[in-house]
C-alpha cells in the first residue's frame, strides 16, 4: 500500500505531520486524496475492516516511530463492536479481562488447519450473525450485545493511548464516523457514550455526526450527497471533516 509510505517530498510545518490510524474510513481513497490535496505529510497505518482493538494495537506497536507528532485515530462507531471477537475471517488477538484490567490473549495466534472444522464454524457464525441481524431489523447499530464490556474496552483503550502519547509527546485527535442512518434518524448508544468519554478525558474530538448534521440543517435531502456507493463518506463529506481536522492540528 503506497499510501503507507511517508510523503517526504512535501515541505510543510512539522505541526501538520501526522500519523493516521483507523479502519476503512481513514484508509479511504477519498480521505487519502484530500490529505494529499492539502499537502499534509502523513504515515498511514489505517487498514480496512480493523476493529478498535486492532487500531489500538497498531498504534501501540508503532507509536515510538512517531514521536512529537499528531496522532489521528479514526473509526466508525460500530468498529467498537469488533473488539469483543477473537475471530473474524481469521483468528486474531482478543483482550481478556484479568485482575481488573485487559490483557492481549490468543497469543501466539493459532491458525487452524482443519478445513472441515473451519467451514462448520464459519457456517454456524454466519447463521448466528444472520439471526442477530433479523432481531435488529438488519441494522447493526441496534445491537445490544455485551454493551458493558464494549464500554469497558473503550475506556481501557483510551487510557492506554493517553499513557503512550504522553510518553512520546504526541497530540491525539480522534475522529468518529457515522453510518447514514445516524444522520437520517438518531445515533445509537455508542455516539453519546464515546463523545462523552472523549470529552471527559480531554481528547480532541472531530465529530463527523455534528459536522454533517450542521451542514444539512436546512435541507435533510443533503445527507444523501455525503455518502458513496460503498456506504462510506464521499469526497464532499470527507472535505468537511478534514477541514475540521486541520483546524485542530
Amino acid at each position: 500500500n503506497n499510501d503507507n509510505l511517508l510523503n517526504k517530498s512535501k515541505k510543510i510545518n512539522n505541526n501538520n505531520e501526522i500519523a493516521v490510524y483507523g479502519s476503512s474510513y481513514n484508509n479511504h481513497i477519498e480521505f487519502i486524496n484530500y490529505l494529499n490535496i492539502k499537502n499534509i505529510v502523513f504515515n498511514n497505518y489505517a487498514l480496512d475492516s480493523y476493529g478498535l482493538d486492532q487500531i489500538f494495537l497498531s498504534y501501540k506497536l508503532t507509536a515510538s516511530q512517531n514521536k512529537n507528532k499528531t496522532i489521528l485515530i479514526g473509526f466508525l462507531l460500530e468498529d467498537l463492536d469488533r473488539s469483543i471477537f477473537n475471530k473474524r475471517e481469521y483468528n486474531k488477538v482478543i483482550f481478556s479481562k484479568i485482575n481488573n484490567t485487559f490483557e492481549p490473549d490468543n497469543i501466539p495466534i493459532k491458525f487452524e488447519n482443519n478445513k472441515k472444522t473451519n467451514f462448520d464454524l464459519y457456517l454456524f457464525k454466519f447463521l448466528q450473525n444472520f439471526y442477530n441481524l433479523i432481531l435488529d431489523d438488519f441494522d447493526p447499530r441496534k445491537n445490544q450485545c455485551k454493551i458493558a464490556l464494549k464500554k469497558e474496552l473503550f475506556i481501557f483503550f483510551i487510557n492506554e493511548i493517553k499513557k503512550i502519547s504522553a510518553k512520546y509527546n504526541q497530540k491525539i485527535i480522534v475522529v468518529t464516523y457515522n453510518l447514514k442512518q445516524d444522520l437520517t434518524g438518531e445515533p445509537s448508544w455508542r455516539y453519546k457514550f464515546i463523545k462523552n468519554h472523549l470529552h471527559k478525558e480531554d481528547i480532541t474530538h472531530v465529530d463527523s455526526y455534528e459536522i454533517l448534521k450542521k451542514k444539512s440543517l436546512n435541507n435533510l435531502n443533503e445527507i444523501d450527497t455525503y455518502f458513496g456507493k460503498d456506504l462510506h463518506n464521499n469526497s464532499k463529506s470527507f472535505e468537511f471533516i478534514i477541514e475540521n481536522i486541520i483546524r485542530k492540528l
